[in-house]
């Protein structure tokens, strides 16, 4: 377990906040987060909502974005409900979690950054 995955569970302390800084990793308190959270390369460019309840063993690979797709309205307006990610789901470099799958089932993969061209089989 490496410094930020320590720093996560004190992150209501401001200076455990400011310690995840330099990685640009913003995990508000308000989130709920499981046991054995592991942030690869440091969790360098993730983002996270404090309405978000994060599953045990959950892996998060840098440039993660995980939040509200109606970010511009209110949170009591929202009609979308907290995120859940259950226990052992990996989320890889890249991929974007916005409100309206509110839950990202136990071991599940969620992949980032696909482009497909041409013709599919």
């Amino acid at each position: 377990m490496g410094l930020p995955e320590k720093l996560v569970p004190l992150r209501r302390h401001r200076w455990a906040r400011l310690a995840l800084l330099p990685a640009n990793t913003s995990i508000p308190r308000g989130g709920r987060g499981g046991n054995g959270l592991r942030l690869v390369h440091y969790g360098m460019g993730t983002v996270v909502d404090a309405e978000v309840t994060l599953g045990d063993r959950l892996r998060i690979d840098q440039n993660v974005i995980i939040g509200r797709q109606d970010a511009h309205l209110p949170r009591e307006q929202s009609p979308f409900g907290r995120l859940h990610f259950g226990d052992d789901a990996v989320l890889f470099p890249g991929c974007v979690v916005l409100g309206g799958a509110n839950r990202i089932g136990a071991g599940s993969t969620v992949g980032g950054q696909l482009r497909a061209h041409g013709r599919h089989r």
